[in-house]
């Protein structure tokens, strides 16, 4: 069944540089039906390829990788791709909200949270951009 307020299941790209973290994700959310996971990276450079190549909803970013980052690679992907939302992940503790919001991140989350908040935040931010696309404002506007 889809999110509330989607037409259709999230399409998810997750990148991080553990392999052991990106299955845990991907276990976790293969297993709703709300989300396909379209594909996994190991930096941000390959996460900027996929995502011109398969087009997600959203992107599951880690900060801290090599070859590219998470910020640099989302301020990539915002530039071209402003549909598809950034969910940054981090274990770092210091990273500033300005850092984040200057990147065109959707929302930044840190490693140490539950795995199954993440299908929340993915609807949450989902159904965000549904509801500040212009088509969908036009669509609730009173006449």
């Amino acid at each position: 069944m889809p999110a509330a307020g989607l037409p259709r299941c999230l399409r998810v790209l997750v990148v991080d540089d553990d392999p052991n973290f990106v299955r845990a994700v991907v276990s976790m959310l293969d297993g709703d039906a709300r989300v396909e996971v379209v594909g996994t990276a190991a930096n941000g450079a390959e996460a900027v390829v996929l995502v011109h190549d398969l087009i997600p909803d959203i992107v599951l970013m880690d900060i801290n990788m090599p070859v590219m980052g998470g910020l640099e690679a989302t301020r990539d992907i915002a530039a071209f791709r402003p549909k598809t939302k950034v969910v940054l992940l981090t274990g770092e503790a210091d990273l500033s909200g300005d850092d984040v919001t200057h990147a065109g991140a959707a929302v930044l989350l840190r490693k140490d949270q539950p795995l199954n908040d993440l299908l929340s935040v993915f609807c949450d931010v989902a159904n965000l951009a549904v509801a500040l696309e212009p088509e969908a404002r036009a669509r609730r506007t009173p006449v």
